[in-house]
């Protein structure tokens, strides 16, 4: 019986101190004009608790946008069980290419009303009233960075953050333009 407290007890004090193990993955803050119109990686937040899952292999470098004149927004989504990363480009004249790790790149063509709406939104007061960060505490959720040309920091959101309405109408339609790539 003791043998047996000890086991779980031993195990219970490696666990707290696996979980409790912290890393700073803090990178220095781009510059405006690294960022123009490409997102970049994210750091992760210092106080995030670490993952629970094994480690995997280190991410492979998502390719950088394609050159697309009259970038409208970039869209950058990372994260998940799965470890999505796919970097949608959306252009002025409704070109949509999807760029996914390990992927070859895709291409489309949104109508001019998802278009027409797209810039409405992002053009507007509420969006430029933004702050930079909606974040939240958790593993294994999805991270959404919105880059718009003319805007000094991309829009970071992630799942279950309490985003403003407008952000909330700029991610569904940027998902609906992603979903109709793939």
């Amino acid at each position: 019986m003791r043998l047996h407290q000890f086991v779980i007890g031993f195990l219970l004090l490696v666990t707290l101190v696996a979980c409790g193990r912290t890393t700073n993955t803090t990178a220095p803050a781009p510059t405006p004009a690294a960022t123009a119109g490409v997102p970049t990686a994210l750091p992760e937040p210092t106080a995030a608790p670490e993952p629970t899952a094994a480690p995997t292999a280190a991410p492979t470098a998502m390719p950088s946008a394609p050159p697309t004149a009259g970038v409208l927004v970039t869209y950058h989504k990372t994260g998940g069980i799965m470890g999505m990363d796919e970097l949608l480009t959306v252009g002025g004249d409704g070109s949509l290419t999807l760029q996914a790790r390990k992927e070859a790149r895709k291409t489309g063509q949104a109508d001019a009303a998802q278009i027409a709406e797209l810039t409405r939104l992002l053009g507007g007061p509420e969006f430029a009233a933004l702050a930079p960060r909606y974040e939240i505490l958790g593993a294994d959720m999805f991270v959404y960075e919105i880059s718009v040309p003319g805007r000094a920091q991309p829009v970071v959101t992630m799942d279950g953050a309490e985003n403003p309405t407008v952000l909330t109408e700029v991610l569904g339609l940027l998902e609906q333009l992603r979903k109709s790539v793939r």
